[in-house]
C-alpha cells in the first residue's frame, strides 16, 4: 500500500455546534511518534502499580526484571514511584493509541512496517528542542482583556482561541504570544508549536484585520521580517488569515496544520527503497 493521506472524519465542538473535521496525519508521523514514545518509556524505571493485600503499592522491578521491590502507598519513596508509573501507563497508552490509528486509518500493523523506514538522527537547527526550551515568556503589551478563554489561557481574538482549540484537540505542546528576534526587531508570534519526537517546533501566525489597511502595512514589514530570515510559509511557519467579519474555516485550520508536521515528519523518517 502506498503512504498517501487516509481522510478520517471526526466531529469537534465549538459553542454548542458540531464541525467535522478530516485528518491527514501521514504514516511518517505515525512511525516516528511511536519510535519517540518508545524511546521515552525505555528510559523510565521499570515501576508499575499493585495490589498487595488489597492496597495499592508500585513495584519497582529490578534490570533483568525478574525481581521487584514494593513500595506502599504514604512511605518516603511513593511520591516519586507514583510519578513513574503513571508516566509509564500514560505512554503505553499513547502506543497503543498510535497503533491502533495507524492500523485503523492505513490497515497497517507497525510491527510488519516498522523496520522499512529509518528514523533520521535530527540535525541541530533554528527550530529545534533548544530553541524551544529558550523561548522567553515575555508578553506582548496589547491589552488582553477579553472572555477568549481555552485552557485557562487568554487570547485575543475568537479565531486565535480556536486556532488554540484545534492544537489542544490535537494533542500538540504550544506557546502564545511569543517574543522572538526576527531580522533584528522583536516580534511576537501568534503561536511556537514543539513536535519533540521530530525536535523540530514550527510558527503559527494569524493576520486577523485584512480589511484594515494599517494593519495590513503594519504586519507586512513582520511577514518581509519573516522571509528576510529565511522563515517561509509551509516551511517553518504556517500564516492565516481572515478580517473582523471572517476567519478561516476550521477544517482549513487543521489541514494546514497537519500539512506542516506532515512535511516535519518526512524529513525525519525515511522509507527505504527496494531495488
Amino acid at each position: 500500500m502506498t503512504n498517501c493521506y487516509k481522510i478520517v472524519s471526526f466531529r469537534i465542538f465549538f459553542g454548542g455546534k458540531t464541525c467535522y473535521v478530516e485528518r491527514m496525519l501521514n504514516v511518517e508521523y505515525y512511525i516516528g511518534t511511536i519510535e519517540y514514545y518508545k524511546r521515552e518509556l525505555e528510559k523510565l524505571p521499570c515501576v508499575c502499580f499493585g495490589t498487595h493485600r488489597d492496597a495499592q503499592v508500585a513495584r519497582v522491578y529490578s534490570k533483568n526484571r525478574q525481581r521487584y521491590k514494593e513500595v506502599k502507598e504514604g512511605t518516603k519513596y511513593w511520591p516519586q514511584c507514583r510519578q513513574i508509573a503513571m508516566s509509564r501507563r500514560q505512554l503505553k497508552s499513547q502506543l497503543k493509541h498510535l497503533r491502533s490509528e495507524l492500523t485503523s486509518r492505513y490497515r497497517l500493523k507497525y510491527e510488519m512496517i516498522s523496520n522499512d523506514y529509518t528514523i533520521l538522527n535530527p540535525k541541530p537547527g533554528r527550530f529545534d528542542t533548544a530553541f524551544w526550551n529558550s523561548l522567553s515568556d515575555e508578553k506582548t503589551s496589547f491589552e488582553n482583556d477579553n472572555d477568549y478563554v481555552q485552557k485557562g489561557n487568554h487570547f485575543r481574538s475568537r479565531a486565535e482561541m480556536f486556532i488554540a482549540t484545534v492544537l489542544d484537540e490535537m494533542g500538540l505542546s504550544y506557546r502564545y504570544d511569543v517574543k522572538m528576534r526576527v531580522n533584528g526587531r522583536n516580534v511576537f508570534v501568534d503561536f511556537v508549536v514543539y513536535l519533540p519526537q521530530f525536535d523540530r517546533c514550527f510558527l503559527i501566525e494569524f493576520f486577523g484585520k485584512l480589511n484594515d489597511p494599517g494593519y495590513v502595512r503594519d504586519n507586512g514589514d513582520k511577514v518581509g521580517d519573516y522571509y528576510a530570515e529565511g522563515i517561509y510559509n509551509g516551511q517553518e511557519i504556517v500564516f492565516l488569515c481572515g478580517n473582523e467579519h471572517r476567519m478561516p474555516p476550521l477544517q482549513i485550520v487543521r489541514e494546514q496544520i497537519e500539512a506542516m508536521i506532515n512535511g516535519i515528519a518526512c524529513s525525519r523518517v525515511i522509507k527505504a527503497t527496494k531495488n
